[in-house]
């Protein structure tokens, strides 16, 4: 009894833990062509220094994911992840947020900070482009959603 009680608990652990690896690796989707043209046109206009001008997201794969399912970075649920590879997920409930599309595209267009950086270098992900989640999440930059040409 104590062998199948044990093995019960072990296949409940694998299931959960199998659960969970499909909730972070998300659902493939498409997201809107009014998100994605904002958040490519916030990225050339503010990082023309740091990118090239051209469309980042193509070609890309995107993954729609549950929220906290790909775990907490500094004490915060990740919203959104580029995975070199060409690969950017977007929790769920952000899926129409332009500076979180913005901000990984920002990454993609970067190909990761350069060695020795952190991964979002003051330059461009703060200033001038004013990607970093306390900028556009009732930070500083007002409450989420407000308009970049509404922003104090």
């Amino acid at each position: 009894m104590a062998a199948t009680l044990t093995l019960g608990i072990a296949t409940g652990v694998l299931l959960v833990r199998s659960a969970h690896l499909r909730a972070a690796r998300g659902v493939a989707f498409v997201p809107n062509r009014a998100v994605l043209d904002s958040a490519n046109n916030w990225v050339v206009s503010c990082a023309a220094d740091f990118i090239p001008r051209r469309p980042m997201y193509a070609p890309l794969v995107w993954r729609l994911f549950e929220p906290g399912a790909r775990g907490q970075t500094m004490g915060r649920s990740v919203i959104g992840e580029w995975v070199p590879g060409d690969t950017i997920f977007i929790d769920r409930e952000y899926r129409t947020t332009v500076w979180l599309y913005a901000h990984e595209l920002l990454h993609r267009a970067l190909h990761g900070p350069p060695a020795g950086w952190p991964p979002h270098p003051w330059a461009p992900f703060a200033f001038p482009c004013m990607l970093m989640e306390f900028q556009n999440e009732g930070g500083i930059m007002g409450p989420p959603g407000t308009p970049k040409e509404q922003r104090p």
